[in-house]
């Protein structure tokens, strides 16, 4: 009886509010990204693919880099059925100018190996600083590998070893593996084949091939671990169950990556270094 007598107005703006009511609740759009984040994991977790990406699409355009960066992952692996390159990069880009340090880190590795016409050594350089200076072991890892091999910035082993080292101190085993290359080598830093074996033993310990490999050669030749045929027999075992059976290969591997230490450097002083030394079987 008191809805037949209400003003038509009236009705019609208890409607309209019951509508909107209805559209917040159902759009969310006063929650924060974390809620749409959160249902995103969760559809993730179920396998709802389709799901998850429409709560990460809601979490990232209210700014969210970890929705942002889910965005760039769906886009570029086509994980909810659409394949886009380009707006996974839109999106990674978006997640690392809000100082996401895995998106700076993908973005680093996009410039630097991604494809030829989005090569840019400088602004690779440029993304891996910022996302090694959060302390990411992988950017600190990969920005050593731009050092070395002058990529970006000048060459510099010197700064190569500083970021290897702060990777290999978080368990890195490719920085373990790079850093025990320098020492062996002395380059960047002073000789110590005792403290190249000990990281190489580090990284081959983690299940790292090369570095399974490169300790058979040190037991081989005695250079910081004991020379033992059995031992460096097991180790060239071990690798060769992983795919590695020589140095060369070691080198190729490595090389292929765009990971080029354990090369043939040269030599800046202009003397070879003694034939019977690790620097000599690592140039």
């Amino acid at each position: 009886m008191i809805w037949c007598i209400m003003p038509k107005y009236v009705t019609a703006v208890i409607g309209l509010l019951v509508a909107v009511a209805g559209y917040i609740g159902y759009t969310g759009w006063w929650a924060g990204p974390e809620r749409f984040y959160g249902q995103g994991l969760e559809h993730e977790a179920d396998g709802k693919p389709d799901k998850a990406f429409r709560a990460f699409e809601k979490a990232a355009l209210k700014g969210s880099p970890e929705a942002q960066f889910k965005m760039a992952e769906y886009y570029r692996e086509g994980l909810a059925g659409v394949k886009d390159y380009e707006k996974a990069v839109s999106w990674t880009l978006q997640a690392a100018e809000r100082d996401y340090p895995e998106a700076q880190l993908s973005l680093g590795l996009h410039y630097d190996s991604g494809p030829v016409d989005a090569a840019d050594p400088i602004l690779a350089a440029s993304w891996l600083t910022k996302a090694a200076q959060s302390g990411l072991a992988a950017a600190q890892t990969d920005l050593g590998v731009l050092y070395a091999a002058g990529r970006g910035q000048p060459q510099d082993y010197a700064q190569a070893a500083q970021w290897w080292e702060k990777a290999a101190n978080q368990g890195q085993p490719w920085a373990q593996y790079y850093l025990a290359a320098l020492y062996l080598q002395g380059r960047g830093v002073d000789q110590d084949v005792a403290k190249g074996s000990q990281l190489a033993l580090k990284a081959a310990d983690e299940g790292l091939p090369a570095a399974q490999y490169l300790m058979g050669l040190l037991h081989t030749n005695g250079w910081g671990v004991e020379a033992s045929d059995d031992k460096a027999a097991e180790w060239y075992q071990k690798a060769a169950a992983l795919g590695v059976t020589d140095l060369d290969y070691v080198l190729h591997v490595v090389d292929a990556k765009g990971r080029a230490i354990l090369t043939r450097f040269g030599d800046e002083a202009g003397q070879a270094p003694a034939a019977d030394s690790p620097a000599a079987a690592l140039s």
